[in-house]
């Protein structure tokens, strides 16, 4: 990458990053809207539909979606077409960003039921996408211990699918916990709120 192209994808990550912290959404909106203006004005065609993404992303969690707010089609993308695109153009990484947003509204909305085909999805791409996704999968990775508790409390006590997913949650919590030996400043309070979720 050039030092431009690295700055366009250092700008993604801060977008996604104070999603996370809990940067207010329309604040969101107006900074991805932003970056992508840069990235037209800089010649950077190719990251544009990510800040295309995340702004549906948070127009959907703000009730914009054109539609479902489990599709993210509205002002800002059409979530076919883009998907449609990204695959012909083998770009995993749009692709996987995508599916992970929705995957994050069907848990805000506690539409659970469709989560473990995005997973299944998610985990298929992630094997070959770009450098910077793998940040993103390993939050991805906190949700879906959260969802698989979430799921798993909606069964009887001693149900097979109970267990079933309690083991995903504990599975998931061992793979941040081998990450918070690495990076615990990050990681270590994704532990801490699996743990107790697993505790209550």
């Amino acid at each position: 990458y050039s030092k431009l192209q690295t700055s366009m994808w250092a700008a993604l990550a801060f977008c996604g990053l104070r999603l996370y912290a809990g940067e207010s959404l329309g604040k969101l909106v107006q900074d991805a809207r932003r970056y992508l203006e840069l990235s037209k004005d800089y010649g950077q065609s190719s990251i544009g539909p990510f800040f295309l993404a995340i702004q549906q992303f948070c127009l959907n969690l703000m009730g914009h979606a054109a539609d479902s707010p489990l599709v993210l089609t509205g002002e800002a993308m059409n979530e076919k077409d883009m998907m449609g695109k990204a695959r012909a153009e083998h770009n995993t990484g749009l692709t996987t960003m995508i599916l992970v947003g929705k995957y994050r509204i069907a848990m805000h909305l506690n539409e659970l039921s469709c989560t473990d085909l995005m997973s299944a999805q998610i985990r298929k791409l992630q094997k070959h996408s770009l450098p910077m996704v793998p940040t993103m999968m390993l939050v991805h990775t906190f949700y879906e211990g959260i969802v698989a508790v979430a799921t798993a409390k909606t069964f009887q006590r001693h149900s097979i699918l109970r267990q079933r997913k309690l083991r995903a949650a504990r599975q998931r919590l061992k793979k941040l916990r081998q990450a918070a030996k690495h990076c615990p400043e990050n990681i270590m309070n994704k532990v801490l709120l699996l743990e107790a979720e697993m505790a209550a």
